[in-house]
């Protein structure tokens, strides 16, 4: 299976065009995901940890808030990766790490800041206590690969044209969080041909238009409980942002109702 579950933020991007034609809402998870054991956390409580509208920075627009199963459904499919774009070697993918994006349990929000830049944000049940461990060896043992974009968006890409680009990660520090173990990246993509008219979209798109196009990612683990944040272009509102969802694991779950 030829999955780049790494490629999130790409994959934010090209489902712009699915939410603005209105194709993709809110919606609650199956009744069987409210089935758990005495004292276990269930999946609906996990929303609670994501973030509200309001407690967004100011100007941010929340596109989608689903379970993952369904976001792997909608925007991964077949081969779990958005069409139109591929990374080589396959070991690029540090959730492949921990059994792939679509084997996580829990919640999924994506939208855009102020300034146009992406966001993916997500809260799931850890597949196990060495997640951050496995995904920081992932990390370090294969840190770039060759990367293809077809058309923009990708997921309308018509056999458009193809631009190529180096996507690497390198771990990057974070601040100690209480209880919890966290690891950070970043993200790098640096196009072959700078002066090419869709490369030229793509930035703008990304909000990047000099230089690598960075972002930053920021893991958390805390009871159990995986958060992953990815911001575009700002390393300073990651860690802002893994810092408020690491401030409600627990808090929520204690609330008892998941926030809307």
């Amino acid at each position: 299976m030829r999955s780049r579950n790494n490629l999130l933020g790409l994959a934010a991007a090209a489902l712009a065009t699915v939410m603005l034609a209105g194709c993709v809402s809110d919606s609650e998870p199956p009744a069987s995901a409210s089935l758990q054991k005495p004292g276990e956390v269930g999946t609906a409580d996990l929303r609670s940890v994501l973030l509200t509208n309001a407690e967004h920075p100011e100007g941010t627009q929340i596109a989608v808030t689903i379970p993952i199963w369904e976001a792997w459904a909608r925007f991964f499919p077949g081969t779990g990766e958005p069409s139109g774009i591929v990374v080589y070697p396959r070991c690029v993918s540090y959730f492949s790490a921990i059994g792939g994006f679509e084997s996580l349990e829990g919640w999924y929000q994506y939208g855009l800041r102020p300034n146009g830049a992406l966001f993916v944000h997500f809260v799931a049940k850890a597949p196990r206590p060495q997640a951050l461990t496995m995904i920081r060896m992932r990390v370090a043992g294969c840190p770039e690969g060759f990367q293809t974009i077809q058309g923009w968006p990708p997921s309308a890409t018509g056999g458009g044209e193809i631009v190529t680009s180096k996507l690497a990660f390198t771990e990057r520090k974070v601040s100690t969080l209480p209880e919890a173990d966290a690891f950070g990246i970043t993200q790098s993509i640096t196009f072959h041909e700078p002066g090419n008219k869709l490369v030229q979209t793509i930035r703008q798109a990304w909000q990047c238009t000099d230089g690598p196009c960075n972002s930053y990612d920021a893991f958390v683990l805390k009871d159990g409980l995986l958060v992953w944040v990815h911001e575009g272009g700002d390393e300073k509102l990651a860690d802002q942002m893994a810092k408020a969802l690491h401030d409600r694991l627990g808090k929520s779950m204690m609330d008892g109702q998941p926030k809307s």
